[in-house]
Order: structure tokens, then C-alpha cells, then sequence
């Protein structure tokens, strides 16, 4: 792949082309703002090519880069997290979404994530990174600058949203 045969401009821009759309699909889902989507998988872009010599495998790029952009996404995730944050009773939403449980199986992916899209950004962001990011809740509260309780209440307030409006369109 980068080997000095080919013309290594040639090679990156490839990778570029190759790439860009999928690394820009992972950090909009994440950030959920497009512009800020484009800089961080080009900044993701320029610092994988400043440090291409430090890639031992060649065909370890792949998640060498995704995780140069998850990392960038997080950490504008931590930069700006006060957009994400929400206020409420902790203990009156986790009584309702034990009162509320659903079977998530009636649900296809699609509808899952247009009824998470629609989320308030608070509640969005801590399902996201719990859910598509596999983040623990120490690991969240971390990223947002809450407590790990809080990022379980938000959690679970999201769910209960998303149950309501999951089963309100069907």
C-alpha cells in the first residue's frame, strides 16, 4: 500500500478518497454537525499522514485512523461539552424507566437511530457514546465533565424517551 514503488502523493491521496467518507460517517454520528464532522476526519487526515512513518503495518491504517478520529471527535466532545449537558430529577427518570421497560427487537436499526437523532443533545450524546461507542459510564463522565451517576440517569431518561417515541410511530 505505501510502499516507495508507487508515487507515495499518489497513495495518500487514494487513501483519502478511499477512507474520508467512512471516517466523516463515524465522527458526524458522534458530533451530529457536519462542519465540524469535515475538520475533525481532515485534521484525522493530516495527522495520520505526519505520522505515517510511525505505522509498522501497513494494513493496520484503517483502524489507525478511526481511532485518530474517534479520539479527535471525543476530545471536541470534551471541548464543548456544556452543549451536551442537560438538568433534571435523576431519581424520578430512573423510577419511570423501570416502570417502562420495551422490547427493543420490534425495532429495526433505522428507526433506533432516527428516534436517537431526535434526542435532546444531552440525552443524544450519552447514548451515542454508550451505545455506538461502547463507552462506559466512568468513561463518559470522563469525556463530559459530569459523574458517572449522572451520566447513568441521562442514560436511562434517554431510553425512556426513546421507548415513548419508538412506540408513538408505530
Amino acid at each position: 500500500m505505501f510502499t516507495k514503488k508507487r508515487n507515495k502523493s499518489e497513495t495518500l491521496h487514494n487513501c483519502y478518497k478511499q477512507w474520508v467518507q467512512p471516517l466523516y460517517n463515524q465522527v458526524y454520528r458522534l458530533i451530529g454537525n457536519s462542519q465540524d464532522a469535515e475538520d475533525i476526519v481532515q485534521e484525522s487526515f493530516i495527522e495520520a499522514f505526519e505520522k505515517l512513518n510511525s505505522l509498522k503495518d501497513e494494513s493496520k491504517f484503517l483502524p489507525w485512523i478511526n481511532k485518530i478520529a474517534r479520539n479527535k471527535a471525543l476530545n471536541f466532545i470534551s471541548r464543548d461539552k456544556n452543549r451536551y449537558l442537560i438538568s433534571f430529577d435523576e431519581k424520578s427518570d430512573v423510577a419511570e424507566e423501570q416502570e417502562n421497560s420495551v422490547d427493543w427487537d420490534r425495532f429495526n436499526s433505522d428507526e433506533i437511530i432516527f428516534a436517537i437523532e431526535a434526542l435532546p443533545d444531552g440525552f443524544k450524546m450519552v447514548t451515542k457514546l454508550y451505545l455506538l461507542e461502547s463507552l462506559s459510564h466512568e468513561e463518559i463522565a470522563k469525556i463530559l465533565g459530569i459523574s458517572p451517576s449522572t451520566s447513568r440517569s441521562q442514560y436511562c431518561r434517554a431510553r425512556t424517551l426513546l421507548r415513548k417515541s419508538l412506540i408513538n410511530s408505530k
